[in-house]
Parts: structure tokens; sequence; C-alpha cells
């Protein structure tokens, strides 16, 4: 079950079995997301960092690919027309995140869609995505990051 709490999505996830605590939290989990480079070619490669901060009075427990605990969505308006990474490794790893702590992941990326097509020209934004599985859903906050796809190809100079 997803929550859509400003721009990133909070899942209880593997707390749904034993339930999700209900009093909210005081404060929210900020996402931050940056693109490097902002300015691709269609199918190119960028960057995206994404910064969690838990803004919280709790600890916050991440449970799922040690690889992809945040992670982000490409928007089209409000349509995902593609996601990263599209691999993640197969484990199950718990992290803590503590009150006013925070987690800076890095996701070299292509601009492609879902299809793995090159993306066509024109500004996407970069939305943060991740999973906290306990103590519960959390309301969090950030603005998205732009990506801006060009026309055409540009042809690599030898």
């Amino acid at each position: 079950m997803f929550s859509k709490c400003g721009l990133l999505y909070i899942a209880c996830g593997l707390s749904l079995v034993a339930g999700c605590n209900t009093e909210p939290p005081t404060t929210p989990l900020r996402s931050e997301v940056t693109v490097s480079p902002s300015t691709v070619a269609p199918g190119g490669s960028f960057t995206v960092t994404i910064t969690l901060t838990n803004e919280t009075d709790r600890t916050l427990i991440f449970v799922g690919s040690s690889s992809c605990r945040a992670t982000f969505e490409v928007l089209s308006g409000e349509t995902v027309v593609g996601v990263g990474p599209n691999a993640c490794t197969d484990d199950l790893a718990r992290l803590s995140l503590e009150s006013d702590e925070t987690l800076t992941v890095d996701h070299p990326s292509v601009a492609v869609d879902l299809d793995d097509e090159p993306l066509e020209g024109g500004t996407y934004q970069i939305r943060a995505v991740a999973e906290v599985a306990e103590p519960e859903v959390i309301a969090a906050e950030g603005p998205t990051a732009d990506l801006i796809v060009t026309q055409e190809e540009t042809e690599e100079t030898t």
C-alpha cells in the first residue's frame, strides 16, 4: 500500500504484517534530488543523487534491496515514464535512519523510458521513491529535479 505524501512515496511494506503505528510523526522525512548533468541527449547518461533526511522524532527502518533503499521515477507531468535503477541487488537488508540522520545515494542512469527506448526531447521531473518498513507510513516532502532531454541525439566527435 502506497501513500502519496508530497513528492516522495513511502510504503509501510513489511510492517503490514505487524500493523502500522497510527500516530503520525511530528515532522516529515525530507527528500532532496539532484541530477547531473541536467541536460542530456535521448538515451544519454546522467546521475541522480537522492538525499533523505529523517526529520521525524523516531528511528525509521528501511527494508529491501541494499542497492535500492532510495530510488527515483521519471515523470512527464503526472505520468511515470521511466524509473531507475533498472536493476537492484537481490538481497534483503535493513537500514536504520535515526532522527536528524541523512542517507545519500547516487544512481547512474540513462535517459530511457519504461520500454528502454530513448526518452523524447523535453523536460522531465525526477521524483525520489523509497520504502520505509517501520514504524509507519511517513509523510514526506521534497522538490523534484528537472532532467532536460535534447530533441536529437548528439553525434560524438572523434
